[in-house]
């Protein structure tokens, strides 16, 4: 490209923002023309069904209860965080996406904690600064606390390691080089492992951090039952690609051209964490 066609100042955002719509519209095609299978749309409508749920539930739309509102905030950022993925899912900026599920995913196991222990609860909302929270509450040793109560974190050790190579980057990892079956370092194109893997892993971290709180929100019945159904069906409808399972997605592609659009799925009662009361 001559230097005379290479965009500058504020145009290089339009440039970018421009590419980022045509990939959106690309990406909604692939969801609308089957290209996705049949199960990847479920999982995209159940996702939406369970934010607005969220939503409502971090907003205290079926009535306030007082208090600190520890875990409605929590919600909240779920709720934000979900969205922003989504958006940079559909745009083709497939690692960024990646980047704000590992923040939802910390986040669903703190809450996954704080509905099996009381204390953990008490101890994150008397710890005003941030800095004091971290050093008790970090990722891994959140992991460690559920292990210690018999619970299986729903964002693992390995998901979440993998998920951490898009944050702070290795010497192996290009920008969006995971998702691209050439391995071409690109921004805003369209790549099908991308929706599918990303997808599932945000409706994991998603479902979940709705399933383990709906008791302990102290929502009225309705809005407890309206949490429980949404979120369990987000999460019975995510299929097996994920991070861990990306590399013989890639291979399906690489080696065919009549790639295998609807992946199987795993059973959903393996997903499920044991409840909180």
């Amino acid at each position: 490209m001559a230097n005379a066609d290479v965009p500058a100042g504020s145009e290089v955002l339009r440039t970018f923002w421009a590419l980022g719509d045509k990939t959106t519209q690309r990406t909604w095609v692939a969801f609308e023309n089957g290209e996705l299978g049949k199960r990847l749309p479920q999982t995209l409508s159940a996702l939406g069904d369970a934010l607005v749920a969220l939503d409502r539930a971090s907003s205290c739309g079926w009535g306030c209860h007082g208090g600190e509102h520890v875990l409605e905030h929590m919600l909240g950022t779920v709720v934000s965080s979900s969205s922003a993925a989504c958006r940079l899912m559909f745009c083709g900026a497939y690692d960024e996406a990646l980047i704000l599920v590992r923040t939802i995913g910390e986040t669903c196991n703190l809450l996954y904690l704080f509905a099996l222990d009381k204390d953990a609860h008490d101890a994150w909302a008397a710890k005003s600064v941030p800095s004091q929270r971290f050093k008790v509450f970090r990722p891994k040793a959140v992991q460690e606390r559920l292990k210690a109560l018999g619970a299986i974190p729903p964002i693992n050790r390995d998901t979440y390691g993998k998920l951490s190579e898009f944050t702070h980057g290795t010497k192996a990892h290009g920008p969006q080089a995971a998702f691209n079956p050439i391995g071409l370092p690109v921004f805003g194109v369209y790549q099908q492992a991308g929706p599918t893997v990303i997808l599932n892993e945000l409706a994991l971290a998603v479902g979940f951090s709705g399933y383990v709180v709906h008791r302990t929100l102290g929502l009225p019945a309705e809005g407890t039952q309206l949490l429980e159904q949404t979120t369990t069906r987000l999460i019975e409808s995510i299929g097996n690609a994920s991070l861990s399972g990306l590399a013989p997605v890639l291979a399906q592609i690489r080696d065919s051209a009549d790639f295998e659009k609807e992946l199987p799925s795993e059973q959903p009662s393996s997903r499920t964490p044991k409840s909180g009361d």
